[in-house]
């Protein structure tokens, strides 16, 4: 869906992936997902709907509409990966300002931050490329993180963060820490 500020989203809508023998003389083909995950495609829903609800309030966002480009990790790091340089190909295009040169109805702004992917491996990838352009993750599946990451990552994108949200924040760390959260 389109919008003027644009999300991203990478969700395990799928189990894994198909195992191929590869021939190695041939282009490589794209792997296909297998075993649908009601779960990912739980969360899927729920950032569309959450989404929805904001451009249907009058109170939040007043004229400004989010959109969101969704991609399937099938909870593996390549494919989340794919999907991650799929937001920062889109990213350095729009940086290029090809407007005179290219009269793109179908245009696609850049996507401003991500949100997901589930997994503390496949999280963490997507994070270390997403922060190499400065693009950044909200993904509560990164419980490799510890606090002292967290400090770094706010300082690196030189987020204003309140102190109550910085309380809540340390709490879920410490949650996370001694088991509680997934």
């Amino acid at each position: 869906m389109t919008g003027d500020i644009l999300l991203g989203g990478l969700f395990p809508i799928h189990f894994g992936v198909a195992s191929k023998d590869q021939d190695l003389a041939a282009r490589p083909e794209s792997t296909q997902c297998v075993r649908f995950n009601f779960r990912g495609f739980r969360w899927l829903q729920a950032m569309v709907f959450a989404i929805e609800e904001i451009n249907n309030s009058s109170n939040l966002l007043p004229n400004i509409t989010l959109g969101y480009r969704i991609f399937d990790t099938c909870n593996t790091v390549s494919k989340a990966l794919e999907a991650t340089l799929s937001f920062v190909a889109q990213n350095k295009i729009d940086s290029l300002n090809l407007d005179e040169f290219c009269n793109c109805t179908d245009h696609i702004p850049s996507t401003i931050a991500v949100v997901g992917a589930a997994g503390s491996a496949v999280s963490t990838a997507v994070a270390n490329l997403l922060g190499l352009f400065y693009i950044p993750q909200v993904s509560i599946w990164s419980v490799g993180l510890k606090q002292n990451s967290l400090i770094q990552l706010i300082c690196e994108f030189k987020l204003k963060i309140n102190v109550e949200l910085m309380i809540q924040l340390y709490g879920i760390f410490e949650l996370q820490n001694k088991g509680y959260c997934g």
